[in-house]
């Protein structure tokens, strides 16, 4: 919905012109309008770039303040905000717009901190207190959208994306120890490539007043929320597609246009056909394909032409040409040095093209349920004897054979067989270090709650996996690639499947419910049966949202020559850049060009960090 910012100085003022220029960094993020709020002696300022979906008027743009006191900035939506204003009219408060934003600002000042609770959205927000001089900071349960900040005990910053930091007028400087790798692990652990410059975790707030006294706080963990629900099959189906249902209906509460993200798998086409046999809502739907390519899912999207009455919009990922400028921008804006996401750029480019603000995506339930072939490669490696099993060895290779693509099928998975006496020593052996640890943890407990990470450790190995892979893993990088994929062109992501009440419901039933009858994400496959057509719901292999890797690098081999005979690149400490050249030059006049996938985060690396 917007790009945020905010600067908090303990030493000296801010001028209104390094906090525009700050601001302005995330233009892309909010291109319908700007506005900004500096305190009366200067030291603190916050700022906005609005993308207008909920209340498109001006009395609706940021930043929005309460009594003269509350100041807030907001990036997200809060998708339950008709029901709370319902509330807060009954408390006595007046409204002056119809945005969810007011709604939010009056929550905090009516029921304070314990307003994230009462939400229902994906959100970075900041509400600044001029009687206290303090910033809140908060962010939602499972890390949608992105918080940054900087803190040096003479500075406090915050933005919605990592580039902004550069803009500002103190130094920034590359963090080269984290990065050493050159891998995006350390976005899980909410660091980032810059030093000083921190992720907000997902479930976590921050508070810091003007005496420089900060605290973070984790006011969400999923695992402390779980219920208890009915084991019966049919009492979880019905529970199960309720909830997919509401949560498609309150994320289609827009002023702006929307659209349908699909890619011919399972869990989009599920939120296509539910809008379109249960809501009686024809969809713009948007699709990227690979044609001739194993990649491509034409033949799925096809079937959703047939059988569902939408506008589709089809996008030939052939069509796109990719020029230095591009990749750099497409590069730039995805802060990431493995990945590098030009189908999702494509699909949200062309959405915005035609007016589109807002894209319902199927993100979440490949972590929920099991979809995605890794999940089975970690949990067959990792498998041993143990009454936690509730899947047992032979279920997971059968999917994880039947969901992976034949040639990236690997041989140790499918032959691992069960050593029960290694296993039942080792499990003893385990279980005698954990009464141990237990008993020594209040001498290893971690009080930064931002670094911390949760786990489930239930009885159930299969839903320990996913929780695991859902808050710890792959979602929040996931997430975060697409948020920049889309806000980069103007287009804010909803994901029906990231509703908390159905992420609570699914990890509090058992992993059977999820592996059963020889398909992996069963529950959703009966609750989508007579919604979904079913060559979609019952088909089994997973391709996933790539591109076309090999192409890429062929037809772009040229410039990864250029950049790997840089000075500036051949010069860098972070890497050894002349045997790089080297092997690079290698592979172009063999044409091996999939082998230059190796070197691909150097290329990413180099083009991010060139202007720091």
């Amino acid at each position: 919905m917007c790009g945020i910012s905010g600067i908090f100085s303990f030493n000296s003022k801010i001028q209104l012109d390094e906090l525009k220029k700050f601001n302005n960094s995330l233009i892309h993020r909010g291109p319908d309008s700007e506005g900004y709020y500096l305190s009366n002696n200067c030291n603190f300022g916050l700022a906005n770039r609005r993308l207008s979906i909920v209340d498109l008027s001006n009395k609706a743009n940021q930043p929005i303040s309460f009594l003269n006191r509350y100041y807030i900035t907001f990036n997200g939506c809060i998708y339950n905000y008709v029901e709370i204003k319902k509330e807060l009219v009954e408390l006595g408060y007046k409204f002056n717009t119809t945005t969810d934003t007011e709604v939010l600002l009056k929550s905090y000042v009516e029921w304070g901190e314990e307003c994230q609770k009462k939400f229902n959205g994906d959100w970075a927000f900041a509400i600044w207190d001029d009687h206290k001089k303090e910033i809140f900071l908060s962010r939602d349960r499972f890390s949608v959208k992105p918080l940054y900040y900087f803190y040096d005990n003479k500075n406090f910053a915050f933005a919605s994306e990592i580039k902004a930091f550069k803009n500002l007028n103190f130094p920034i400087e590359i963090n080269s120890e984290e990065i050493s790798e050159l891998t995006d692990d350390l976005f899980n652990d909410n660091k980032t490539y810059l030093k000083n410059v921190y992720s907000l975790g997902g479930g976590c707030s921050l508070t810091i007043n003007y005496k420089k006294k900060i605290e973070f706080k984790r006011w969400w963990e999923t695992k402390d929320n779980l219920i208890k629900f009915s084991s019966n099959i049919n009492d979880q189906i019905e529970y199960f597609k309720f909830l997919i249902e509401d949560s498609i209906k309150i994320r289609l509460r827009t002023d702006a246009n929307f659209g349908f993200t699909i890619s011919g798998g399972l869990d989009s086409s599920t939120l296509q056909a539910f809008t379109n046999k249960n809501l009686k809502i024809k969809t713009n739907s948007f699709f990227v394909d690979f044609p001739n390519s194993e990649l491509s899912e034409n033949r799925y999207y096809e079937i959703l032409k047939k059988n569902y009455n939408n506008h589709y919009h089809y996008i030939n990922f052939y069509n796109y040409n990719l020029d230095y400028d591009e990749i750099c921008k497409i590069i730039e804006m995805q802060e990431s040095f493995q990945f590098f996401a030009c189908s999702s750029f494509l699909n949200y480019s062309e959405m915005s093209k035609k007016n589109m603000k807002v894209s319902i995506d199927g993100h979440g339930v490949d972590e929920l349920l099991g979809g995605y072939p890794f999940i089975y490669e970690e949990l067959i490696n990792k498998f041993s004897f143990s009454f936690k099993n509730k899947i047992n060895l032979k279920q997971l290779q059968k999917i994880y054979s039947e969901i992976s693509h034949e040639s990236t099928i690997k041989d140790q998975f499918i032959k691992k067989k069960i050593n029960y006496k290694k296993d039942i020593y080792n499990n003893s052996k385990l279980f005698f270090k954990k009464f141990l640890y237990k008993r020594n943890i209040d001498k290893m407990k971690i009080n930064d709650e931002n670094i911390n990470k949760s786990k489930l450790n239930s009885n159930d190995n299969f839903n320990d996996e996913l929780y695991d892979t859902f808050h710890n893993k792959s979602l929040p990088i996931i997430l975060k690639n697409f948020d920049r994929s889309s806000m980069g062109n103007s287009v804010e992501i909803r994901s029906p499947f990231l509703d908390w009440r159905i992420v609570v419901f699914l990890f509090s039933i058992s992993s059977n419910s999820k592996i059963k009858k020889g398909f992996n994400k069963y529950l959703l496959r009966v609750s989508s049966k007579n919604i979904l057509v079913d060559d979609i719901r019952l088909r089994k292999k997973k391709i996933g949202w790539q591109s076309p890797k090999d192409q890429l690098l062929q037809q772009n081999s040229k410039l990864f020559s250029d950049v790997f005979n840089d000075q500036k690149f051949l010069e860098s400490n972070l890497w050894n850049g002349k045997k790089i050249r080297e092997q690079v030059e290698k592979s172009i006049k063999e044409k091996n060009f999939l082998n230059l996938d190796n070197y691909w985060k150097y290329f990413n690396a180099y083009l991010l960090l060139k202007n720091y």
